[in-house]
């Protein structure tokens, strides 16, 4: 995946039944008559948390971590919200939460921000990117 470096993320859309994800973004140049819109689409979407959304925010990074040191450092964040249901994907344990994800094949994204929205969404495989 390229890299998203000073895009703007106007928006995103969650659609909980088919699993998906989508991003809404804005590339201006500085003459503000080239304009790119592209939609980032992630499926196969296992649990996402984002936090600080401004409206339009300004991306930093889109990128993969390895799960497992993400798994290990949330663990005790997911166990607290398990008493509540969330999240599904929380099977008890890192090492039970991160069999059941990588039989799935999922990854970690976590989104960065320059200014704005900033969290992480568990998914399979590669976004589709979309240029409008």
């Amino acid at each position: 995946m390229g890299s998203w470096h000073d895009y703007q993320l106007i928006g995103y859309t969650v659609d909980g039944e088919n699993r998906q994800i989508i991003f809404q973004m804005l590339w201006a140049s500085e003459t503000k008559t080239d304009i790119s819109r592209v939609n980032v689409a992630f499926s196969g979407v296992e649990g996402y948390h984002f936090e600080r959304d401004m409206g339009e925010n300004i991306v930093s990074d889109i990128k993969v971590v390895p799960l497992k040191p993400f798994l290990v450092k949330n663990a005790r964040f997911f166990k607290q919200q398990r008493q509540w249901g969330w999240p599904l994907f929380w099977q008890g344990s890192v090492a039970a939460t991160l069999a059941y994800l990588e039989s799935k094949h999922v990854q970690c994204w976590e989104l960065s921000a320059s200014f704005g929205l900033s969290g992480w969404l568990l998914a399979q495989g590669e976004p589709n990117i979309r240029f409008i």
